[in-house]
């Protein structure tokens, strides 16, 4: 298959997942629904002919979460098992990504159950996390964040993102109780190692601390920082 053809084919499906369907009506929306659908599926089959290993995969695990988002479940499916294990997981993510913007908490506890990679598993119950903090659930929330524990990052990434949410509720005092237990457990699970992720970890710590407006909690994360480096 020549490139080009591939690049024409990208393009088109590039240029149909930006229409805003939501405004179109009646027969309109369900033909471009369809029409879209359909070339979906014909560029999964395209992208097999990628002989670039990642770039095939990368290409798939796109198509995979664009299929899913065109409610081609079918499709997504195929596409999915075209993949090997590690890009599978990722594809699952962007898809427990999407259920998660769209407040599919159930939908996206099951979609992150589903997926084998621990570290990638991780990542998508800290975006669970945060879409139950988006509704205010901030006990289900700490308790997602807290069951994390393949991936010290995706927990203390929840951490943080809940902290944040808390904030903006008006809930200063909750906020800043959570990033003193995001600053626990980092202190317990990273220990006194002076890598440059440990260190990513308490500065942003510290950060959210200030913006939450807790003094002695950032003054408190700082001194630990000057005590590792």
């Amino acid at each position: 298959m020549p490139d080009s053809r591939w690049k024409i084919s990208v393009a088109i499906v590039l240029v149909l997942t930006v229409v805003p369907v939501a405004a179109l009506r009646g027969q309109d929306q369900a033909e471009l629904a369809q029409e879209l659908r359909r070339i979906l599926r014909l560029s999964a089959q395209q992208a097999l002919e990628v002989r670039d290993d990642l770039e095939r995969n990368t290409l798939l695990t796109n198509i995979a979460v664009e299929q899913f988002l065109a409610g081609d479940l079918q499709g997504t499916s195929e596409t999915q098992n075209r993949l090997p294990e590690s890009d599978r997981a990722h594809a699952l993510s962007g898809i427990a990504m999407a259920q998660a913007e769209n407040g599919e908490l159930a939908a996206v506890a099951q979609t992150t159950a589903s997926i084998q990679d621990p570290r990638i598993r991780a990542f998508s119950l800290s975006n669970l996390a945060v879409a139950h903090a988006r509704r205010r659930d901030y006990p289900g929330a700490l308790a997602i964040a807290a069951s994390i524990d393949a991936n010290p990052g995706s927990r203390l990434r929840a951490y943080r993102l809940i902290a944040h949410f808390q904030f903006r509720a008006g809930n200063q005092p909750a906020a800043a109780r959570t990033l003193r237990e995001a600053f626990a457990w980092a202190k317990q699970e990273l220990g006194d190692s002076g890598n440059r992720f440990t260190i990513d970890q308490f500065v942003s710590i510290a950060w959210g601390q200030s913006q939450a407006h807790d003094v002695a909690g950032a003054a408190e994360t700082r001194e630990h920082l000057k005590q590792i480096l």
